[in-house]
């Protein structure tokens, strides 16, 4: 059985019920969404994007910055850094933790330092900063908001998408303290045409009805053939110019349903998913950085040996790794000529050396995962 890195798991139960929540919502507004996402969150508010990258850039905005500088980790999306500078600010590159991916020491001359647990990447709990800090946590689930003390941050994005390995078609979600911030955020919103909510978007449509399609028919091995081949490249953002890629300014009701089915569905416990694969790999040079601080939404593995793991679990197993990233912001074309002070040892020994391996399984493909863990371990991971 094929497993996909690619999230495109959509039901057609859950596509009947977001289309009936469109339908039977008419007098919805934003405003009211945002409500709703608010009770998932302790002490703060939200306010939601069609794209978190319009969150991000509004926040930096209302909070009142401009032409400031802002600690940005190197590894990161590159739409965070995109963000900073269409919002006017300035940037400067910071290094990951020795340790682990996430970014969170900043020099304290920086006006906002961007604390960042990459990839489900835990925070020290014992790093003191005097610097002001927001959180970009758009690659853990929002609903592990408590998980991360995301309060601490003056204003904290994440995506509704677990893992997002290419997108979420629900959006973003911005989190904020103060009201009064909120308020502003929300004025930006609609100032710039993205408090909008519209009924549907066809793009949405068809991403979660081929999604259901290929999950119906199990045509995972396609998909992972697609993403391989690089077919699949055009959903992802451009990397040569600050570009927030296609624009998107609607958020619909439809994509909410599906936000709210995926919230309400019965699926395989993730840490259990994370013992398997640990079960799989122990007594190999391979590491799995994932312990239980962590926040499960990817699973990361380290291995000096990256492309042949790549190759070798999917030409034995049909099962689809990927690199983390295989870029560091400042060395993209917008930013290679910033002038940084830092080597950047330990981003770009994650760089190198990250990989990531399935972890959002449904039912079926984790009954094959438990039957075939010996075969798996035996024909391919004997060899790290």
């Amino acid at each position: 059985m094929p497993l996909s890195l690619i999230n495109t798991n959509f039901s057609f139960f859950e596509i009947k019920s977001a289309l009936s929540f469109m339908l039977n919502r008419r007098s919805l507004k934003i405003d009211d969404l945002d409500s709703i996402i608010s009770e998932f969150f302790e002490d703060q508010n939200v306010a939601l994007f069609p794209k978190l990258r319009y969150g991000i850039q509004a926040s930096f905005e209302s909070f009142g910055l401009d032409n400031n500088l802002i600690g940005v980790p190197t590894f990161t999306c590159s739409v965070v850094p995109h963000a900073v500078v269409k919002s006017g600010n300035k940037i400067r590159y910071f290094d990951t933790n020795k340790n682990n991916l996430t970014t969170e020491i900043f020099d304290n001359d920086v006006d906002i330092g961007l604390v960042t647990p990459w990839y489900g990447s835990p925070l020290n709990s014992k790093t003191n900063s005097e610097v002001n800090t927001f959180g970009d946590y758009s690659h853990i689930s929002f609903l592990e908001n408590n998980l991360y003390n995301s309060k601490n941050h003056h204003i904290t994005f994440f995506s509704t998408g677990i893992g997002k390995p290419i997108s979420s078609i629900s959006g973003g979600i911005v989190a904020v303290n103060d009201k009064n911030v909120l308020t502003n955020i929300k004025k930006w919103r609609k100032d710039n045409d993205f408090g909008k909510l519209s009924n549907i978007e066809i793009s949405e449509l068809i991403l979660t009805l081929s999604g259901a399609f290929l999950n119906f028919l199990k045509m995972d091995a396609l998909k992972i053939y697609a993403d391989n081949k690089g077919w699949l490249d055009f959903l992802r953002e451009p990397l040569d110019k600050i570009s927030f890629g296609k624009y998107k300014n609607n958020y619909s009701k439809y994509s909410f349903g599906i936000l709210q089915s995926k919230i309400k569905s019965d699926n395989p416990d993730r840490n259990e998913v994370v013992n398997t694969w640990k079960s799989i790999f122990e007594n190999t040079t391979i590491k799995v950085l994932n312990e239980s601080d962590w926040s499960n939404s990817h699973l990361n593995l380290i291995s000096d040996q990256r492309e042949k793991l790549i190759k070798s679990m999917y030409v034995n197993h049909k099962i689809q790794l990927k690199k983390g990233s295989d870029y560091l912001c400042h060395e993209l074309d917008p930013y290679k000529n910033s002038s940084e002070k830092s080597s950047f040892d330990n981003a770009r020994f994650f760089k190198d050396n990250l990989v990531q391996i399935p972890i959002d399984l449904n039912f079926s493909e984790v009954e094959w995962l438990n039957k075939n863990k010996l075969e798996i371990k035996s024909n391919t991971i004997k060899h790290f």
